[in-house]
């Protein structure tokens, strides 16, 4: 569900502008800006790259973990694999999903 309304910043885009600032502004008062950037756009992708469960998964799609479980059933989302009885996906995955569902995440 989405708490921006049409074209506006939702919550999850407002929070991350406002890291990309804190960011920003650091870089400045240390004076080695585009270090601090890089460092900050690492930090911001192994968020990206890390493993979700089935219940977080089904959060940030804003579905029910049965949904989940048919999602994956249908190959629209691919879980972690050689993992034995653990079910994981890739965060970024689940986000492109979620994006390509119209739902913001």
């Amino acid at each position: 569900m989405s708490h921006s309304g049409r074209g506006g910043l939702g919550l999850g885009r407002l929070g991350l502008l406002l890291e990309v600032q804190g960011v920003v502004r650091e870089g400045l008062e240390k004076g080695r800006l585009g270090e601090v950037i890089a460092e900050g756009v690492k930090g911001h992708q192994d968020a990206v790259d890390r493993n979700v469960t089935r219940a977080e998964a089904a959060k940030l799609l804003g579905v029910s973990v049965r949904q989940v479980q048919r999602l994956e059933v249908a190959k629209l989302l691919k879980r972690c694999e050689n993992l034995g009885a653990v079910v994981v996906y890739r965060r970024g995955d689940v986000l492109r999903l979620a994006r390509q569902r119209g739902k913001e995440a």
